[in-house]
Protein backbone atom coordinates (compact mmCIF):
# COMPACT_ATOMS: atom_id res chain seq x y z
CA UNK A 1 0.00 0.00 0.00
CA UNK A 2 1.21 3.65 -0.85
CA UNK A 3 1.42 5.60 2.08
CA UNK A 4 -0.50 8.40 1.90
CA UNK A 5 -2.51 10.84 3.63
CA UNK A 6 -6.31 11.73 2.82
CA UNK A 7 -7.21 15.17 3.23
CA UNK A 8 -11.13 15.77 4.44
CA UNK A 9 -12.62 19.84 4.27
CA UNK A 10 -9.65 21.97 4.61
CA UNK A 11 -9.36 25.27 2.74
CA UNK A 12 -7.48 25.22 -0.31
CA UNK A 13 -4.91 27.11 1.06
CA UNK A 14 -4.29 24.70 4.10
CA UNK A 15 -4.38 21.69 2.13
CA UNK A 16 -1.73 23.18 -0.62
CA UNK A 17 0.36 23.32 2.71
CA UNK A 18 -0.11 19.83 3.68
CA UNK A 19 0.67 18.43 0.23
CA UNK A 20 3.99 20.95 0.32
CA UNK A 21 4.85 19.44 4.01
CA UNK A 22 4.41 15.27 3.35
CA UNK A 23 6.46 15.90 -0.61
CA UNK A 24 9.68 15.12 1.33
CA UNK A 25 8.68 12.61 3.18
CA UNK A 26 7.50 10.71 0.30
CA UNK A 27 3.58 10.54 1.62
CA UNK A 28 0.87 11.61 -1.08
CA UNK A 29 -1.58 14.16 -0.32
CA UNK A 30 -4.92 13.14 -1.39
CA UNK A 31 -7.96 15.65 -1.29
CA UNK A 32 -11.24 13.43 -0.06
CA UNK A 33 -14.43 14.95 -2.78
CA UNK A 34 -17.63 14.45 -0.92
CA UNK A 35 -18.92 12.04 -3.46
CA UNK A 36 -16.04 9.47 -2.09
CA UNK A 37 -17.72 10.04 1.22
CA UNK A 38 -19.94 6.67 0.68
CA UNK A 39 -16.76 4.85 -0.61
CA UNK A 40 -15.39 1.85 2.20
CA UNK A 41 -12.16 3.31 3.40
CA UNK A 42 -10.20 0.18 2.06
CA UNK A 43 -11.80 1.77 -1.60
CA UNK A 44 -10.61 4.92 -1.10
CA UNK A 45 -7.32 3.86 0.30
CA UNK A 46 -6.81 1.75 -3.30
CA UNK A 47 -6.11 -1.60 -1.38
CA UNK A 48 -5.72 -4.02 -3.74
CA UNK A 49 -7.77 -6.64 -4.13
CA UNK A 50 -9.94 -4.91 -1.81
CA UNK A 51 -13.96 -4.45 -2.89
CA UNK A 52 -16.90 -3.21 -0.76
CA UNK A 53 -20.21 -1.92 -2.29
CA UNK A 54 -20.66 1.93 -1.27
CA UNK A 55 -22.86 2.39 1.82
CA UNK A 56 -24.96 5.41 3.43
CA UNK A 57 -23.40 8.68 4.66
CA UNK A 58 -23.63 11.86 6.01
CA UNK A 59 -21.85 14.77 4.96
CA UNK A 60 -19.76 16.40 7.73
CA UNK A 61 -17.33 19.92 7.42
CA UNK A 62 -14.85 19.12 10.18
CA UNK A 63 -11.07 18.95 9.13
CA UNK A 64 -10.21 15.30 8.96
CA UNK A 65 -7.14 13.18 8.19
CA UNK A 66 -6.60 9.80 6.93
CA UNK A 67 -3.32 8.25 7.50
CA UNK A 68 -2.67 5.34 4.70
CA UNK A 69 0.01 2.74 5.08
CA UNK A 70 2.02 4.64 7.66
CA UNK A 71 4.08 3.49 10.31
CA UNK A 72 4.80 5.11 13.40
CA UNK A 73 7.99 6.85 12.28
CA UNK A 74 6.04 8.02 9.37
CA UNK A 75 3.13 9.33 11.67
CA UNK A 76 5.96 11.29 13.78
CA UNK A 77 7.02 13.04 10.56
CA UNK A 78 3.97 14.02 9.51
CA UNK A 79 2.90 15.78 12.50
CA UNK A 80 6.49 17.50 12.59
CA UNK A 81 6.15 18.39 8.64
CA UNK A 82 2.26 19.95 9.71
CA UNK A 83 3.49 21.55 12.75
CA UNK A 84 6.55 23.28 10.61
CA UNK A 85 4.28 24.53 7.61
CA UNK A 86 1.96 26.35 9.93
CA UNK A 87 -0.88 23.88 9.89
CA UNK A 88 -0.29 22.81 13.59
CA UNK A 89 -2.56 19.95 15.48
CA UNK A 90 -4.93 18.33 13.53
CA UNK A 91 -8.15 17.33 16.07
CA UNK A 92 -9.60 14.60 13.65
CA UNK A 93 -7.11 12.26 12.58
CA UNK A 94 -6.81 8.18 12.12
CA UNK A 95 -4.67 5.72 10.76
CA UNK A 96 -6.35 3.03 8.03
CA UNK A 97 -6.77 -0.26 10.60
CA UNK A 98 -8.08 -3.51 9.63
CA UNK A 99 -11.29 -2.83 11.79
CA UNK A 100 -12.12 0.82 10.01
CA UNK A 101 -11.01 -0.85 6.73
CA UNK A 102 -14.94 -1.29 6.10
CA UNK A 103 -16.22 1.87 7.17
CA UNK A 104 -17.23 5.04 5.14
CA UNK A 105 -15.50 8.30 5.55
CA UNK A 106 -18.52 9.44 7.32
CA UNK A 107 -18.58 6.50 10.04
CA UNK A 108 -14.55 7.23 10.25
CA UNK A 109 -15.37 10.75 11.20
CA UNK A 110 -18.11 10.13 13.45
CA UNK A 111 -15.91 7.54 15.61
CA UNK A 112 -12.53 9.86 15.47
CA UNK A 113 -15.05 12.11 17.12
CA UNK A 114 -16.40 10.53 19.74
CA UNK A 115 -12.83 9.54 20.59
CA UNK A 116 -11.40 13.17 20.38
CA UNK A 117 -14.69 14.36 22.41
CA UNK A 118 -13.78 11.49 25.13
CA UNK A 119 -9.80 12.46 25.48
CA UNK A 120 -11.07 16.00 25.55
CA UNK A 121 -13.73 15.63 28.75
CA UNK A 122 -10.80 13.30 30.29
CA UNK A 123 -8.87 16.10 30.53
CA UNK A 124 -10.92 18.39 31.88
Amino acid sequence: MKKSVYIYNFSEQREKAIKLALMPLGIAGIRVEKESYKKPLGVLCKIKGFDSPDKDFTDFDEEMLLLCGCGSSDIDGIIRALKKCGIGRVALKAILTDTNIFWSSSELYEAVKADHEEMAKNRS
